[in-house]
C-alpha cells in the first residue's frame, strides 16, 4: 500500500469520526433549540434565550457545510443573522419559522446519516 493511499485512508477515518460525532450532537441541538423555542413561547422574548439559540446556529453554521450539509449550514447561517438582530413580536415570529426551517434541516442530515 503507498503511504499516499494510507493517508487518504486515514484522512477518511478522522473525517468519519467528526461528522459521526457532528451528528451525534446536531441530535441534542436540535432538541435543545426546541426547547429554548417553547420557552421563549412561554415566557416571551428574552435576550439570553434568543442568544442561546443563536449561539447553537452558530457552531452548526460553522461545521455543517465542511461536513457535507451545505443547505443546513446555510440555513444555520441566515438563522443566526436574523437573531443577531432585534426582535419584536413580529421579528420573532419570522424568526421562528426560519428556526423551524433549521429543525427540517437538522432532522434531514439526521435521516441521511447510516
Amino acid at each position: 500500500m503507498s503511504s499516499m493511499t494510507a493517508n487518504s485512508e486515514m484522512i477518511a477515518s478522522v473525517v468519519g469520526g467528526v461528522r459521526e460525532r457532528f451528528l451525534e450532537r446536531l441530535g441534542d441541538r436540535c432538541l435543545e433549540i426546541e426547547t429554548l423555542m417553547l420557552a421563549i413561547d412561554e415566557q416571551g422574548l428574552q435576550q439570553r434565550l434568543i442568544d442561546e439559540i443563536a449561539g447553537r446556529a452558530h457552531k452548526t453554521a460553522g461545521v455543517a457545510p465542511t461536513l457535507g450539509f451545505e443547505d443546513l449550514g446555510k440555513v444555520a447561517l441566515d438563522v443566526e443573522g436574523r437573531l443577531s438582530k432585534p426582535l419584536d413580536a413580529d421579528g420573532w415570529a419570522d424568526c421562528r419559522q426560519r428556526i423551524e426551517t433549521l429543525l427540517d434541516e437538522m432532522e434531514l442530515a439526521l435521516d441521511m446519516a447510516p
